[in-house]
């Protein structure tokens, strides 16, 4: 008789585990579909290929497109939609405010080979956005396994050893992603210390060796639990001050371009 619930309860997870599957493809499906509509939006908004145009709200728009993408093709290789629920409202608020506040329409040329260096730091953003996301949600689901409130939310995720091997897997590649952007505007702008870029290249640089630290701490002492997180938290918080920052004082408060 006990073979023939446990048998049962397994016939049952293969249905659960189809359906989900079912409704995760669903899923996929929509958010691709939404992704093409606003990268052409974006591709519009940043004046490709003849013009490179990058002020506070099509900023923040390509950034949320990047966050997508990347979520959907790690979606892909294995199950990480619930971060969905985090990063479809805040891309659906990106396009909005953009759409209800725009942005100044000029449009300067494109800088030779700039686009690379633009493009790496939209990835790293992007990647480190998730991390960052990702190390929310860890940081609840700890709380709650701590708490033994074992409820739908906990249920729905992974174990939360794999859901922390997720979050320092999103770092890492942030953070390899933020090299090569720092490295390439380095290389690529006249001066990554001229007045107008120095509080983001002060920034940048800060947050970059905030992860590396938690990175090496990773690796050499198995760092993990509520010190890793603080230093994720703190290193988006900086993160977000050198790029959204910066431009949210200058664009929007000062109204000046910066």
């Amino acid at each position: 008789m006990q073979t023939l619930h446990l048998a049962g309860e397994s016939t049952y997870e293969d249905e659960r585990d189809e359906a989900l599957l079912e409704r995760r493809h669903q899923t996929m499906g929509v958010a691709t579909l939404a992704l093409l509509l606003h990268g052409w939006v974006v591709f519009r908004a940043l004046g490709l290929p003849a013009h490179l145009h990058l002020p506070f709200f099509t900023s923040l728009n390509a950034v949320s497109m990047a966050v997508v993408l990347l979520h959907i093709a790690i979606c892909l290789r294995q199950p990480a939609t619930y971060l969905g629920i985090a990063i479809y409202p805040l891309a659906s608020f990106s396009l909005i405010a953009w759409l209800l506040f725009g942005d100044d329409t000029s449009l300067e040329p494109a800088g030779q080979h700039i686009e690379v260096h633009v493009f790496l730091s939209l990835l790293s953003y992007a990647m480190l956005t998730l991390a960052a996301l990702q190390s929310g949600l860890v940081a609840i689901q700890r709380h709650l396994l701590k708490d033994h409130q074992a409820g739908g939310l906990v249920r729905a995720l992974p174990a939360l050893d794999r859901t922390e091997e997720l979050l320092f897997t999103l770092l890492t590649v942030g953070f390899v992603l933020l090299t090569f952007a720092l490295g390439t505007g380095f290389l690529i702008l006249d001066n990554m210390f001229a007045q107008h870029v120095v509080h983001k290249t002060f920034l940048s640089s800060a947050a970059w060796l905030i992860f590396g630290i938690i990175l090496l701490g990773r690796w050499r002492f198995g760092w993990r639990g509520n010190r890793a997180l603080i230093f994720i938290f703190a290193g988006s918080a900086v993160l977000v001050l050198a790029f959204f920052g910066s431009k949210f004082v200058f664009e929007i408060l000062l109204d000046r371009g910066g």
